[in-house]
């Protein structure tokens, strides 16, 4: 308030309750945390399923979330991949990874529960599964109409099985043609692929998938990747040794 002179002899304030708007984007913010923590739930549980056919379980998929994590973790203290793994990547990979077999539910139980190691034959239909669940993420993406988390699923479960040699299957592909995310994917499920007895073989000690590792490095694995990887192999011992059957559950985002 201003007297004749212009001089301020005072100031007039209207208070606004704004309490009813703050209630309200907290319940905004309640709901979308419960949407983002069902989709979590829902995804892992349908890649459970998918991978309870091939005498996986939850823990599989428990730890390659959990292993996703502390590499992007590392991988954000690079140069060349602090830009790329930001929250949303890192994210968007942890929710996504478990999904990378789920092409499996499109295989015959003479195939997945195959108490011996495949013939020839038997290999060529088994390397049909990343075709099998690609193209069903990618429908699931197209039907979306827009980019999401399913778009890195896809990636993964597409392209994990490519080599940076360009030997892997099912397309070929070789180094940075292979998306990312499918290359880390690729080095933290088979690490823990070699660490877990299956029908067909023994469980691995981690030096000794340590040095399968390495030993695929320019070959099998990106050699960077592989780099950052044995920089915190002792992290993926203790993940390893942490989740046992009693100890289950979903990791929630980054």
């Amino acid at each position: 308030m201003l007297d004749d002179q212009g001089e301020v002899r005072g100031i007039l304030g209207v208070g606004q309750d704004v309490s009813e708007q703050v209630r309200l984007n907290e319940e905004l913010l309640e709901s979308l945390q419960l949407i983002k923590q069902t989709q979590d739930a829902s995804i892992f549980s349908l890649a459970k399923l998918a991978e309870s056919r091939d005498e996986e379980t939850g823990l599989h998929l428990n730890r390659i979330q959990h292993y996703c994590r502390i590499f992007c973790a590392r991988l954000r203290m690079r140069d060349k991949y602090r830009e790329v793994m930001t929250s949303g990547f890192i994210e968007d990979l942890i929710r996504s990874s478990v999904l990378h077999d789920i092409g499996k539910v499109g295989l015959p139980d003479s195939i997945l529960l195959c108490p011996y190691r495949f013939s020839p034959e038997e290999y060529e239909i088994m390397k049909q599964h990343p075709i099998f669940g690609g193209k069903a993420l990618d429908d699931a993406v197209k039907k979306l109409g827009a980019e999401s988390f399913l778009s890195m699923g896809r990636d993964i479960a597409y392209f994990h099985h490519e080599h940076w040699d360009g030997s892997g299957y099912p397309f070929g592909r070789e180094g940075e043609e292979i998306p990312l995310s499918a290359r880390i994917v690729a080095i933290v499920d088979v690490y823990d692929a070699l660490n877990t007895q299956r029908r067909y073989k023994r469980a691995f000690s981690h030096r000794e998938a340590c040095a399968a590792i390495i030993e695929g490095k320019g070959k099998q694995f990106d050699p960077e990747l592989v780099d950052a990887f044995l920089e915190i192999e002792d992290e993926f011992l203790s993940i390893r040794d942490k989740f046992s059957p009693e100890d289950v559950s979903i990791l929630p985002g980054t």
